[in-house]
């Protein structure tokens, strides 16, 4: 069965690392290719005209659609399609099939890739017949004017990839200034609910999300019936969220919720405004029900938010509740649905590290959950200063830079190749500040205390404190800055990593009697690694000076939670909810009466927390 003849329409400028990958993709599919060069100083032409197109050279308007109706004009072909240089058609293609209804345009899917791993999917006019009336219409985000009568018009199963937003590409071509000034000039002559949204999403994308709200608003006024408007309120949820006006938040998702229930990524940003309230119940309940429409049915909308992502934000929650197998599964989940997600592998090599996990061991869980290349877990152990990672060096042939064998020398414990290593390099970055200030306490070396000073930025009086933690002096009278007491648990993180428990026992001891946040913070340390009976001898004098200290309260039950001694915790989270009656308190009590079977408490509990957190829809559920 033959197919309807394709004019592929380009307009390009200097687009030499991405346009060859788009023609190869095409090929086959179309019958002849037409490029619009708008002032290319690169090998683009020379590219172009490698696969037999057809260049026209235009001067550029700062404006998109004059020179994408350029581009069209010199077609010959029964239908076009529309590419960026940026852009490649997905290999299962089959225009066959897409054009088998000869309709007069399709929607076709576009996947815009970003740099941390998410993408955003949305659909666009990209297939169209030639005909005179159909033109490109908008200075930036143009469209074809598809609003005219007897015009018929469907979606196909045609997926085009986007790379042109990852952050490495976005700032080498100005994208961002270009489409802010353009946007502005196009809102100023013609003040559409379209033209607003687009300049909404460029100023969140800024930041300015006071800004983008305002468009946001106004363009919602003047296109209530558009098929952006789900995104839309989408995006003013998430600027609400950012602007920290919760309240006008949630009742803006419900909302939106009522009139589009389908719209997965209204559920996953209401999840997040509620996350970031710290109603960690509340956002597992919208996370599910987005991970149930999202498996269900496609979307007909523009999606922003994938079922990996959700997956990842629910295990962030599950840890942050203390569930830690729950937040196992979600990750393994999350990994299951994108192998190629960082944020799921590194949360996946922490918890298995803390689990005293060998480097090989997490190799292959990481290998048996999803297929990764050595280098990428190779890169994931250095991250977490996993203390196999010279034993992984030994065995491979990696080109390495001399700092990474240097952080790897010194979690083997062999401190004074580590030494060696670090005085040959002679400066440090400060992403190895910590591991330098570890190495100079281990092995009580001025020159590498200074070199670690230089990146941390200490004072005189805190430098002298960590000269007193060197000779495990007594420490009296510290009052550290909010980089040191970070720079201070990385130093008893990093203890434990390298197994020097007396080095941990003599700093967390003199800090626990600086302050009780200490205390709190050295206790959950280790606990996360595993040394809970620990903790409990850390946290328990604590509780005796100060009964009424939430964090303790939390941290003590969260531990006899997880080792089954319930009667414990449920005291502990009592006097929790009576000291902090936050939504995690009670998300921690009643999620354990739950457990119990306490029906009555349940009850009791929640119509407390109902009174006190109104916004809270898990609050007004029935037990």
């Amino acid at each position: 069965m033959s197919r309807p003849s394709i004019s592929l329409c380009m307009i390009v400028k200097n687009e030499e690392s991405c346009l060859e990958s788009c023609l190869e993709s095409v090929q086959g599919h179309v019958d002849e290719i037409i490029i619009v060069d708008t002032g290319s100083t690169d090998r683009t032409v020379e590219i172009a005209e490698s696969f037999n197109a057809r260049v026209i050279y235009h001067d550029w308007k700062q404006d998109f659609a004059s020179a994408r109706n350029e581009s069209i004009k010199y077609a010959t072909k029964e239908y076009i399609l529309q590419l960026d240089a940026d852009e490649y058609l997905d290999d299962r293609t089959d225009f066959v099939k897409a054009l088998a209804s000869e309709l007069d345009f399709y929607y076709v899917n576009i996947r815009n890739y970003k740099t941390d791993g998410l993408s955003v999917a949305h659909k666009s006019v990209r297939l169209f017949k030639r005909r005179p009336d159909f033109i490109f219409v908008g200075r930036i985000h143009e469209q074809i004017d598809v609003n005219q009568p007897n015009v018929r018009g469907g979606s196909a199963d045609v997926l085009i990839h986007h790379t042109g937003y990852t952050e490495d590409v976005y700032k080498e071509k100005n994208k961002h200034k270009r489409n802010m000034d353009i946007l502005i000039q196009e809102v100023q002559q013609n003040r559409t609910g379209f033209n607003l949204y687009n300049l909404g999403n460029q100023y969140a994308q800024e930041g300015s999300y006071g800004k983008a709200l305002s468009a946001f608003q106004e363009a919602f006024g003047l296109g209530k019936d558009r098929t952006y408007i789900p995104d839309l309120l989408s995006q003013m949820v998430i600027c609400l969220t950012h602007l920290k006006r919760y309240a006008e938040g949630i009742r803006l998702a419900n909302d939106a919720i009522a009139v589009y229930p389908s719209h997965a990524d209204l559920y996953a940003v209401q999840g997040n405004l509620y996350k970031q309230m710290e109603h960690y119940e509340d956002a597992l309940i919208c996370y599910k029900h987005f991970l149930e429409i999202d498996e269900s049915q496609p979307s007909a909308y523009t999606k922003r938010v994938e079922s990996f992502l959700v997956e990842y934000l629910a295990a962030q929650v599950h840890m942050e509740l203390g569930e830690e197998e729950e937040a196992y599964q979600a990750i393994l989940r999350s990994l299951s649905l994108n192998r190629n997600y960082l944020p799921s592998k590194m949360m996946l090599v922490k918890w298995l590290q803390c689990r005293h996990k060998s480097g090989i061991e997490i190799i292959s869980t990481i290998n048996s959950s999803n297929s990764s290349d050595y280098n990428t877990v190779f890169s994931l152990l250095y991250n977490t200063r996993h203390p196999d990672l010279l034993q992984i060096i030994k065995s491979g042939s990696f080109n390495l830079e001399p700092y990474v064998k240097a952080v790897a020398c010194l979690y083997a414990g062999e401190y004074e190749e580590a030494r060696k290593l670090w005085n040959q390099i002679g400066e440090v970055n400060k992403d190895n500040g910590k591991d330098v200030l570890l190495l100079g306490v281990l092995t009580q070396d001025l020159r590498l205390l200074q070199m670690s000073r230089d990146v941390i930025n200490l004072s005189d009086k805190e430098f002298k404190a960590v000269k007193s933690i060197m000779y495990k002096e007594p420490l009296q009278g510290l009052v550290p800055s909010s980089s040191l007491q970070a720079y201070l648990l990385e130093l008893g993180r990093g203890f434990i990593l390298v197994q020097e428990y007396d080095w941990f026992e003599y700093l967390s001891t003199q800090l626990s009697g600086i302050s009780i946040r200490y205390r709190y913070l050295f206790s959950k340390l280790m606990h996360e690694y595993g040394f809970s009976e620990a903790a409990v001898d850390l946290i328990l004098p604590g509780l005796r000076t100060e009964p009424h200290n939430p964090d303790l309260l939390q941290l003590l039950g969260d531990i006899c939670r997880k080792y089954g001694n319930d009667e414990d915790a449920l005291d502990c989270y009592k006097d929790l909810v009576r000291a902090r009656p936050d939504m995690g308190s009670y998300t921690r009590l009643i999620r354990l009466l739950k457990r119990r079977g306490d029906k009555e408490n349940v009850h009791k509990y929640k119509r407390e927390m109902k009174m006190m957190y109104p916004l809270s829809n898990w609050a007004a559920m029935g037990d």
